[in-house]
């Protein structure tokens, strides 16, 4: 509930315009959206903004500025996320809240030279955020660059992963090749994968470069395949990958999926990767998979107790048929937790257990 680096005393000044926070940012927000709406203040509370959002008053109190009361009636949507909120500007109009990718470069030339810095603090990294959306293509670029070097500590960084992550969705694909360039080096990715902050970047990568380009870094992940898919961090990465994987190499996705199926199907974590390629991939290889599954009782009734049961089932019933269907109905009679959601279509209509 409370936001990186708080403030409990809001007499202690914090340099560079940091918030001083001792309220639940979701709290927080519900107040700011309910005053720039009706227009009042409130001293108590507004203390514990950040600089540019208060000016002081003839009696020593402070108030909620007047500029963000006007950017904010001005918009029918207030504020909805923290980023937002930290962006705008305490100065006139509607503030410099960094547009999209036609934007100057003012922004970038703020931080120009220190990105790296600022990107491993919890509120420079947000500076950062920023300066790249509002950046041109050439200054995004130029801010990009300077990460060079930095990638892997910057995916295991609590704080620089999002600027990462905001470079990898604002910057072209060929202008991206560096960061998947430090992530193959000495099999980098095989770890980034695995760990809390750096499953993002790789599954960004994933997502937003076209197939080609991604290839080396696939073959890697796809060399560990069972390892990466029981991890708690690492499914998400495998689960992507069965999103957007490339023609060339879905054979082989298949195979391993197909290879590892009894031991991914009666684990917590790996279970979800077995899920998502019920519903990703050529329905032929989805209805061979479904029939592999069916085979072991076991796993599935394994599978039906995790919290992705419902989605797994659901899955397996879309995809056997009806002889399939009754197998399945048959392991899972009795399931009380299930009983609602299992539904099949066969020959004599739809069946309920």
């Amino acid at each position: 509930g409370r936001l990186p680096g708080v403030c409990e005393d809001p007499s202690q000044q914090l340099q560079g315009g940091c918030i001083h926070m001792a309220l639940p940012a979701q709290a927080l927000l519900h107040r700011l959206r309910a005053h720039s709406v009706h227009g009042h203040t409130d001293a108590a509370w507004v203390a514990y903004m950040f600089a540019h959002f208060r000016k002081s008053t003839s009696a020593g109190k402070s108030t909620l500025g007047e500029a963000p009361l006007v950017a904010w009636s001005a918009s029918t949507t207030p504020p909805s996320s923290l980023l937002d909120l930290l962006v705008i500007k305490g100065s006139g109009g509607g503030g410099d809240c960094g547009g999209g990718g036609g934007g100057s470069d003012s922004g970038s030339s703020s931080v120009a030279g220190r990105v790296w810095r600022l990107a491993v603090d919890a509120y420079g990294c947000l500076e950062v955020q920023q300066a790249l959306e509002a950046a041109s293509d050439e200054g995004r670029w130029a801010l990009a660059r300077e990460l060079r070097g930095h990638i892997r500590e910057a995916c295991r960084c609590p704080h620089a992963n999002y600027v990462v992550q905001k470079c990898i969705t604002s910057l072209a694909p060929k202008m991206l090749q560096f960061i998947i360039d430090e992530l193959t080096q000495n099999n980098a990715v095989l770890g980034i994968a695995r760990h809390n902050c750096g499953c993002r970047i790789v599954q960004l990568l994933i997502e937003h470069c076209p197939t080609e380009q991604v290839h080396d870094l696939v073959e890697l992940l796809l060399g560990q395949f069972s390892e990466i898919s029981r991890h708690a961090y690492g499914r998400f990465v495998m689960q992507k990958l069965l999103q957007h994987v490339a023609r060339e190499q879905q054979p082989r996705v298949v195979e391993l999926v197909e290879q590892h199926v009894s031991e991914l199907a009666c684990h917590r974590h790996g279970c979800t990767v077995i899920c998502a390629a019920l519903e990703n991939g050529d329905l032929a290889d989805r209805y061979r998979l479904a029939e592999m599954v069916l085979e072991d009782s076991n796993q599935v009734a394994f599978m039906a107790g995790t919290r992705h049961g419902r989605s797994i089932i659901t899955n397996l019933l879309d995809l056997s048929d009806g002889s399939g269907c009754q197998r399945l109905l048959a392991i899972l009679k009795g399931n009380p937790k299930l009983g609602k959601v299992l539904r099949c279509r066969s020959e004599g209509g739809d069946v309920y257990c």
